[in-house]
């Protein structure tokens, strides 16, 4: 066998093993670069509440999915935004939070706001999570 005559495909296949290895490089390197541009998404919070209006007071229940950490939580009551400290709020209007006295707010603990809004919006994560309007 003259492997003389056969050396030309020889060098063809390797030539194009050595532009698919090229490719593949640079498609890898490209869509790692586009990939780190690409902002990460945080996952919305999901809350249920039930907001009752009596006596010129708000009293807002959890009533279902995720416990919201006080600390990470704000509301905006009308056009005030409101922090927890502890479990009382931290702005002009008064409320509490009337549960079992951890920095969560869970299922079955009840916010008494102590003025006559007509919108709450509970914001969690700098997300809004749900609407009131009274």
């Amino acid at each position: 066998m003259d492997f003389k005559s056969d050396s030309k495909a020889a060098s063809e296949i390797i030539g194009e093993m050595l532009l698919l290895v090229i490719v593949v490089v640079l498609a890898g390197v490209l869509s790692s670069n586009i990939a780190s541009l690409i902002p990460s998404v945080r996952d919305t919070a999901y809350v249920e509440m039930l907001a009752v209006s009596e006596n010129g007071s708000v009293n807002i229940t959890h009533i279902g999915g995720e416990p919201l950490n006080l600390a990470e939580v704000k509301l905006m009551l009308d056009d005030e935004v409101c922090g927890f400290n502890g479990t009382t709020l931290d702005c002009e209007t008064s409320g509490r939070l009337f549960g079992n006295g951890d920095d969560l707010w869970e299922f079955g603990e009840r916010l008494q706001v102590n003025s006559s809004v007509s919108r709450i919006s509970v914001i969690y994560h700098d997300q809004i999570v749900c609407k009131i309007f009274v």
